[in-house]
């Protein structure tokens, strides 16, 4: 298998055919996601209660770290789908290589070249937007701070 087709730790030979399988490893995804999540808890805990502008900035640091790293950890898993485009090949190229490594469940044949293209500017957009979330959570946070400095 070639090596840019290898989103480590799975194994495309165990995993050929058996895309549940894929499912065993827990992703950085999932535990920024869970980190995400408390963050938020804390700050819907009670909202008729007082506001703590240090809880608020707290979580908001919280939230902006999960963000980054959600959008990280979002571009990786990106380009351990659709391996990022060589010098000296073609968009075409590129997507017949990823088409080679692609997950499959029984006969299912790869995603089209379209719709990799699709799922590459989607997961882009996610990515982004979760890069800019993380950023309107630090001026948030900036902006907070400089009120109790």
């Amino acid at each position: 298998m070639p090596p840019e087709c290898s989103p480590a730790p799975i194994d495309r030979f165990t995993t050929l055919g058996n895309a549940p399988g894929m499912n065993r490893y827990r992703t950085p995804l999932v535990d920024d996601t869970a980190a995400l999540l408390a963050a938020a808890t804390r700050l819907q805990r009670d909202p008729a209660g007082p506001v703590s502008v240090e809880l608020l900035t707290s979580s908001l640091a919280d939230v902006e770290e999960a963000l980054r790293t959600l959008s990280v950890a979002t571009q990786h898993a990106l380009d351990g789908l659709i391996p990022p485009v060589r010098l000296d090949e073609s968009a075409s190229q590129r997507y017949a290589r990823a088409a080679t490594c692609w997950p499959r469940r029984g006969d299912a044949p790869p995603p089209s070249h379209e719709r990799q293209a699709q799922i590459l500017t989607a997961l882009h957009d996610a990515a982004a937007t979760l890069s800019a979330g993380a950023e309107r959570c630090r001026r948030a946070r900036d902006l907070l701070a400089s009120t109790i400095a």
